[in-house]
């Protein structure tokens, strides 16, 4: 169960070309991995950010067992 567990984080994880689902500019820490998320104007005009990120957590902080990332986790446990 370890081995299985390490070797489909290590896949999660890995963002080089043909490997992962996402595209160039998400997996790049300097373009996509720093896009902030978008935001609504609502009431009394305070923002309110809306959307996901598809490779990594828009708002919350994962520990533990995780990749940090709501659907790389998806797709390690469909793995």
């Amino acid at each position: 169960a370890a081995t299985v567990a390490a070797a489909t984080r290590a896949a999660a994880l890995d963002d080089s070309a043909g490997t992962t689902p996402f595209s160039d500019v998400l997996s790049d820490p300097a373009r996509g991995g720093v896009e902030p998320r978008r935001s609504l104007l609502s009431a009394a005009g305070t923002a309110t950010p809306v959307g996901l990120f598809a490779n990594r957590n828009a708002a919350e902080r994962s520990a533990g067992e995780t990749t940090g990332s709501w659907v790389r986790d998806l797709l390690r446990g469909l793995a």
